[in-house]
């Protein structure tokens, strides 16, 4: 029984994995968050995401993955658009239930596979999109 229960939930390491990967999709939420502050305030993306951190109203606690120490990665793509990217250990959970996902607000926009992982943002239209 045990052996089963471990092979369905993937044991001890997959469950840190996804904690980690979990961690990150909170880090980067988090980024979203100020930037899209930074760009309301200040009518304009930072040009790194450094430039958050010069106003308490925009800090972002963590730039860098806790796990590889790594930064997260931020791309500005056009006026209202940028990116954000990282690193992950395994797919996210679950299926897709074929829902537009365009909203960053939204659990499903994060949605990612195993490895590096893009996911564009346009704040013009304050939704945005996954990227590989």
């Amino acid at each position: 029984m045990v052996a089963v229960s471990a092979w369905v939930t993937g044991g001890p390491l997959q469950a840190r994995l996804h904690t980690q990967d979990a961690e990150r999709i909170d880090d980067l939420r988090s980024i979203y968050r100020a930037v899209s502050s930074f760009s309301r305030e200040q009518g304009r993306l930072p040009a790194t995401l450094e430039e958050c951190n010069t106003n308490p109203g925009t800090f972002i606690r963590t730039l860098n993955d806790a796990v590889t120490g790594r930064p997260y990665g931020y791309h500005i793509t056009g006026d209202n658009t940028f990116t954000l990217a990282a690193t992950f250990a395994l797919p996210s959970r679950g299926t897709d239930s074929g829902r537009d996902y365009s909203d960053p607000k939204r659990e499903g926009f994060w949605r990612h596979g195993a490895g590096s992982h893009t996911f564009a943002i346009d704040l013009g239209a304050r939704s945005g999109k996954a990227a590989d």
